[in-house]
């Protein structure tokens, strides 16, 4: 919108411009113009200076994309012949590579098919069930024919063996969020599977450290039996839920999604389950007045979760962050209408009601290798900061875009990644106007060579407002686009009231070996194990 506008005023800007001026010439020398100076001067001559300005525009990003690329692309003899950095530079973080992803969306089931869809300008429709309190249809983004009766009943056979909680009846809403979160578990389960070492993790008698040293012990050169030996790592599992969602139920739910790995292949053993709590205490962007009875999951509980890993400083080699919500029920549209929040006739600025699923496996270079060793290049999350928002800021109507733009240059400078570099630009954004001026202030100081038409997708706009899953799937978008581009993608979170968020997806280094301690072969000295227990 913002780029067909200044097309449109440039365009009529031009024209004024040659016609005032013609009409003052001949005015002033009292003079009638002939066919041929009508022709020169009110067409020929505006469309000069239009092709003129566009020639230098396009002149000026042919230049941008030329500097980014001779920044990317630094030959190796250069890279050796350069001076190495001071002593106390900080290297460069490793970040977790993204071996896989999985989506389930109103508008497509896998990062490529949601960037179709968002590219096609995908919009909300008349939701075909829910009313709001006027008895008119709500604006909603529904995944089309789902089915959780399959769902209900794998949950219902879980109980009492599977340790579900008497509390943990669940919501229309939520059986829709779970089946959708189950789907993408189930499809990441596929490739944990795969895993090599999988058959020697399952239900071994050693330890994590005993079977670190073990491969240390057989060294690089060791046949297949003995790099067999590795320790199959702890999977970490760390689920979001978005809405309202009581601990039991949180819990119960969690259980749910570990079977689906389990089921896939991967070892009860080897899976550890993080139970969070809801930093924010309440459903996300609904005052805690008019919030249904339970806690929601939001951006600032994903951040809690992907900074430590972007940063390299927490001990997991291989997780599996999942969000799943749905804000397809009753008791969520009557939260939203209450707090004056839902998108409707006399509040065209609220939030649409939505549902998905997100999931992303995390790991370190050495796992990776192994889940997906046919993968030459795989995206890595080199950066990854948040900081917490006044959700007051929303009533102001004021758009400040200082905050998410300090985070941006945080992120990529962490990264170490300059803004000509990046070449897409990733959100949470939806359609209302104060999270799209924001996002739009952002990229045009920030990122002025991308075109917003064509280098932005958001996500919001496709997923509605189900926190945290539109960042989560912005995060997969950012991924496949940066291995279509080969270069880095940021990726920016707004549609959270109460959080901002900025991260860089980079496609891997050559040199992202180095930065594990890892043998060729993928086995990992005793030191860099942690105890597996």
């Amino acid at each position: 919108m913002a780029s067909w506008l200044k097309n449109t005023v440039g365009t009529a800007g031009a024209f004024g411009a040659s016609w005032g001026g013609a009409v003052w010439y001949w005015r002033a020398g009292n003079r009638m113009p002939d066919g041929a100076e009508l022709a020169l001067w009110l067409l020929v001559l505006p469309l000069a200076v239009l092709a003129l300005a566009w020639g230098v525009r396009a002149a000026r990003r042919r230049a941008a994309a030329a500097a980014a690329a001779a920044t990317a692309a630094v030959p190796a003899g250069a890279a050796a012949a350069a001076p190495m950095p001071a002593a106390d530079a900080a290297p460069l973080p490793a970040g977790p590579a993204i071996v896989a992803s999985a989506l389930r969306t109103p508008h497509g089931d896998s990062a490529a098919a949601l960037r179709e869809a968002l590219a096609a300008g995908v919009q909300p429709a008349l939701d075909p069930e829910l009313v709001d309190r006027q008895g008119y249809p709500v604006l909603s983004a529904r995944v089309a024919g789902l089915d959780d009766g399959a769902v209900r009943d794998a949950f219902a056979s879980m109980a009492p063996a599977g340790g579900i909680a008497a509390g943990a009846a669940l919501s229309d809403a939520q059986w829709r969020a779970l089946a959708l979160a189950g789907a993408a578990a189930a499809e990441l389960a596929q490739v944990l599977g795969g895993h090599p070492h999988i058959h020697g993790g399952r239900g071994g008698s050693k330890s994590g450290a005993q079977h670190a040293g073990a491969a240390a012990a057989a060294g690089p050169n060791a046949g297949p039996d003995a790099r067999a030996a590795a320790p199959l790592p702890l999977l970490h599992l760390h689920c979001l839920w978005g809405g309202a969602w009581s601990p039991a139920q949180r819990a119960a739910a969690d259980a749910f999604i570990a079977r689906q790995l389990v089921a896939g292949g991967w070892p009860a053993q080897r899976l550890a389950v993080a139970a969070r709590a809801s930093a924010a205490g309440t459903t996300a962007d609904v005052p805690p007045a008019h919030a249904p009875a339970g806690a929601a999951h939001d951006d600032a509980d994903l951040a809690a979760i992907l900074a430590p890993l972007a940063a390299h400083t927490g001990e997991a080699r291989l997780a599996l962050v999942l969000a799943g919500a749905s804000m397809l029920g009753a008791a969520s549209i009557d939260a939203l209408a209450g707090a004056g929040a839902l998108c409707g006739a006399d509040t065209p600025q609220g939030m649409v009601p939505g549902e998905g699923a997100a999931a992303l496996l995390l790991a370190d270079p050495v796992q990776a290798r192994l889940l997906a060793p046919d993968a030459d290049v795989l995206p890595v999350l080199r950066a990854f900061a948040g900081a917490p928002r006044d959700p007051a800021l929303d009533a102001s109507r004021r758009v400040d875009a200082a905050p998410l733009r300090a985070l941006a240059r945080q992120a990529l400078q962490t990264a170490r990644c300059a803004p000509q570099q990046v070449a897409m630009l990733a959100a949470d954004t939806d359609a209302r106007s104060s999270r799209v001026m924001e996002t739009m202030a952002l990229a045009s100081n920030e990122l002025p060579h991308l075109d917003p038409a064509a280098d932005l997708a958001a996500t919001g706009a496709a997923c509605g407002a189900c926190a945290p899953v539109p960042l989560l799937a912005a995060l997969a978008l950012a991924a496949d686009a940066a291995l279509e581009h080969a270069a880095p993608v940021l990726c920016l979170g707004n549609l959270d009231a109460r959080h901002r968020t900025a991260a860089v997806v980079a496609p891997s280094a050559a040199d992202d070996r180095t930065h594990n301690p890892a043998a060729a072969d993928g086995s990992i000295p005793p030191a860099a194990v942690p105890t597996l227990t």
